[in-house]
């Protein structure tokens, strides 16, 4: 439940200001080991991102089942986007759910009570979900993805890089595009699009 005299709204900006970097709710990005990625079969940035997706919902489903900060914080915010909602949702044990949810289900309750006379169109509620644009799991995987990205291609200026992704599957398209977007260089380009053809 909400803090006597304080409504949802400045509750989340209370949360808000009270998580920072060292906040435990916070989930770091893990080291990139390119070398090993490279190694793998397939996409080395969809291996990456897929990693750091479980980890992210991994420590998010462990803080919900026994940290009220984070409870606190993830029922402010509404949680996550639809799609990393049912992702953490996914990983999470029945009871850790249980726990975890249950301040989120009081919080949208309270909303909806309290804003029941003045709530005519879905746009309203739709207005508390998050979506791409500001859901914390997709700017948390945005980060992740593009430092992976731009450290793939700093790798790219470098003989034993340029060996090492020479050996690999190499990007999927998409990350592949991004790549390319990364780069004003014309042997790089090049080297990224033989190798792309040679792996298609």
């Amino acid at each position: 439940p909400l803090e006597p005299g304080i409504t949802a709204y400045n509750q989340k900006e209370k949360i808000a200001s009270a998580n920072n970097a060292q906040s435990p709710i916070t989930q770091p990005a893990k080291k990139i080991d390119l070398e090993a990625d490279l190694r793998t079969r397939g996409c080395p940035v969809c291996g990456h991102i897929a990693d750091q997706a479980f980890d992210f919902f991994a420590h998010w489903q462990y803080l919900l089942s026994g940290n009220e900060q984070a409870q606190a914080a993830f029922a402010a915010g509404i949680a996550f986007c639809p799609l990393h909602t049912w992702q953490l949702l996914s990983i999470s044990s029945p009871q850790g759910a249980s726990v975890g949810y249950a301040r989120l289900a009081e919080e949208v309750a309270h909303r909806l009570k309290a804003n029941d006379l003045d709530i005519t169109k879905g746009s309203q509620i739709r207005q508390w979900i998050h979506n791409a644009a500001n859901c914390p799991a997709c700017q948390f995987l945005r980060r992740a993805e593009q430092q992976y990205v731009q450290q793939l291609m700093g790798s790219l200026n470098e003989a034993d890089g340029k060996h090492q992704y020479r050996r690999s599957d190499g990007s999927c398209l998409y990350h592949l595009s991004m790549m390319l977007d990364r780069t004003s260089s014309e042997v790089i380009t090049d080297f990224l699009l033989h190798h792309a053809i040679k792996k298609f």
